[in-house]
């Protein structure tokens, strides 16, 4: 497979990594293939060592390439949570704002829960159910949080469309935040489930667009309430509220993976006990 041109191409980043993923990553992807190394690469194209390291970097950061010291790259399949978070990383290095997420989740959001409402099957209603009910009780900021972010992350799920669950995936860690931030502020405002109750009866009766317009209403009434995104204080003050509750830095997207599993798992243990 010949890497070589029939003229000199000024190469930059975008055009370089464009011409190694159709060239190498696509075609070695599923034998997990190795990919010429950096000096050949170089030298083949007329380009600088520098640039083929940072576009093969940019590989393994979006989980395409396995790269092994003393071996080389590797193509490989890349999984949804890579996906994920090659998406987040995107969007913090593009410097989304609250009101690009504001506008993404009532765009994915206001469907999931039309789709759930068609589509959610028993178990997706227990946990769901499970999310809620917890929500409710808890008095921690940091597990009511997680019950929340939960309950939106299995509204997803219960649409059963991939794309939907990998897109509200991707932008789940920075709705964590905001939640964390609007607990961590003190209005009783945020601690209204009234929504959410609408949201999941509506589930329940397969009510498409009483589900829709319920979350809808949901996310406006949100939204209306949220402080700036970028308020150091209650960033700082959530900062020290997780390190007081694990004891270590945490990373939100641990905290919504957490969320899920132990959703997942409960729904699990319930069936091995036959529940």
């Amino acid at each position: 497979m010949s890497t070589t041109t029939d003229s000199p191409r000024m190469w930059t980043r975008d055009t370089l990594a464009e011409h190694l993923e159709f060239e190498f990553i696509t075609k070695l992807r599923d034998a997990q293939g190795s990919i010429p190394s950096e000096r050949f690469l170089s030298e083949s194209l007329g380009v600088s060592r520098s640039l083929v390291r940072e576009v093969l970097r940019g590989f393994e950061q979006r989980g395409i390439v396995d790269i092994i010291p003393g071996k080389g790259a590797f193509a490989r399949n890349p999984s949804q949570s890579d996906l994920v978070r090659a998406m987040h990383r995107s969007f913090e290095a593009r410097n989304s704002t609250f009101a690009d997420f504001a506008e993404a989740r009532e765009t994915i959001e206001v469907e999931t829960a039309r789709l759930s409402a068609r589509r959610a099957t028993s178990e997706d209603i227990r946990s769901l159910s499970r999310a809620l009910a917890d929500l409710e009780a808890s008095n921690s900021l940091v597990e009511r949080a997680i019950a929340d972010i939960a309950f939106h992350c299995l509204i997803a799920r219960a649409s059963h469309n991939q794309v939907l669950t990998t897109l509200f995936d991707s932008i789940s860690a920075q709705i964590l935040g905001s939640i964390l931030r609007s607990l961590a502020d003190g209005s009783m405002a945020f601690r209204d489930t009234t929504c959410q109750k609408l949201v999941l009866a509506s589930i329940i009766r397969a009510e498409p667009n009483a589900a829709a317009e319920a979350m809808a209403l949901h996310l406006r009434k949100y939204n209306s309430l949220q402080t700036s995104d970028t308020d150091d204080r209650l960033t700082q003050i959530v900062t020290d509220v997780l390190q007081r509750t694990y004891g270590r830095s945490v990373s939100l997207d641990e905290l919504v993976a957490e969320a899920i599993n132990h959703y997942s798992e409960e729904n699990e243990n319930g069936r091995g006990n036959g529940q």
